[in-house]
């Protein structure tokens, strides 16, 4: 008896076709004819058709050792009356085509809801991420408002005035703290952190001019410390009697009288001059002096002509002449000065003269 043959069920189109070419070349669609002996089966599978050119026996036949990883069988309605294979049952290319498409259109559905499922929870857990950056966002902005609120607005941070505030003032010092007093406690009430403190600073100059610098730091969580420095009165410059004391950069300064009277006094200034000049000429003079020299310097009168003369005590006069080749005119002075004159000419240092 021989041994039917077991193709496998195709499951693919390359399948198909490898096999009813192999069902075409063994015999006729409906005959009972022998299979050549010669003709070896091919062997199946879900990729590829492989075919082999050595012959095949009928005891060797075609099992399942032959068939694809898969592991199907011959189905028994694609078997004839006598076990064999019939090509007629085995459904066509379009026949097979058709059902694949049928089974595509019917899972179809299936995998739409399943991607209108996993939409819809993209757009769940998107819009929870959204909401959670917003609930973030209005949590910071809460805590940044209630920071402000604190630290602009809060009776904790307000300024409170004190008189020992304003440092830098001793008892002899010209400038008067009544005077600042009444600009610095203008801010009294204000919140600490909004005090603008260079605006603080040049208001407390403009209307104390007795005062250099001012430096205004914070002191949390109310008060402020305001260090003071005085200008320090260089001259007096005017007639006996009226003069104004003047600093080094001719700011004109209120000293007590007593002050005024032991400064040099600088005769009035030509009003063809340039008084900040002029007045910067006659200081880096009298620096060049020497404290010794000047302490003797009584006045200072300055011509139309910028000729500078200084008196000295003990009735001397000193012709400077304008203010150029300073530092050598000093030393030279210095040297004349240990002669006993009363008159020293300096104004050309490499000539001077004495009588």
């Amino acid at each position: 008896m021989r041994e039917p043959l077991r193709p496998p069920k195709p499951r693919r189109l390359n399948n198909l076709m490898a096999e009813a070419a192999y069902a075409d070349e063994v015999r006729p669609v409906g005959s009972h004819s022998v299979p050549d002996p010669n003709i070896r089966p091919p062997r199946f599978s879900q990729d590829s058709v492989e075919t082999a050119d050595e012959p095949v026996t009928a005891e060797e036949g075609f099992y399942d050792d032959d068939i694809d990883d898969a592991g199907f069988s011959a189905d028994a309605d694609y078997l004839d009356d006598t076990g064999y294979v019939d090509g007629a049952q085995y459904p066509d290319e379009d026949d097979f085509a058709d059902e694949q498409v049928a089974e595509s259109t019917q899972s179809e559905p299936s995998k739409v809801a399943r991607m209108s499922d996993r939409w819809r929870e993209r757009k769940r857990e998107a819009r929870k991420i959204t909401l959670k950056r917003i609930g973030m966002l209005l949590g910071t902005l809460a805590v940044l408002a209630g920071i402000g609120w604190v630290l602009f607005f809060s009776p904790l941070f307000i300024y409170k005035y004190s008189a020992t505030d304003i440092r830098g003032v001793e008892a002899d010092s010209i400038i008067d703290p009544v005077l600042v007093e009444g600009v610095v406690i203008q801010r009294d009430g204000q919140a600490l952190l909004l005090i603008d403190k260079g605006e603080l600073a040049a208001d407390i100059i403009a209307a104390v001019p007795e005062v250099k610098s001012a430096d205004i730091s914070l002191s949390l969580p109310s008060s402020l410390s305001i260090e003071l420095t005085a200008h320090e009165p260089r001259a007096c410059v005017g007639e006996v009697g009226t003069c104004v004391a003047v600093a080094a950069d001719g700011t004109e300064l209120n000293v007590p009288d007593q002050m005024r009277s032991s400064l040099i006094r600088i005769g009035g200034l030509p009003e063809n001059l340039d008084r900040e000049a002029i007045l910067s000429d006659i200081f880096e003079i009298l620096d060049l002096l020497g404290d010794d020299i000047r302490a003797t310097v009584l006045t200072v009168d300055i011509a139309n002509n910028g000729m500078i003369t200084f008196t000295l005590t003990e009735g001397r006069t000193v012709n400077w002449g304008v203010a150029d080749d300073n530092e050598m005119k000093a030393q030279v002075l210095a040297t004349l000065l240990e002669r006993s004159a009363y008159y020293y000419d300096v104004s050309i240092p490499l000539s001077p003269v004495t009588s």
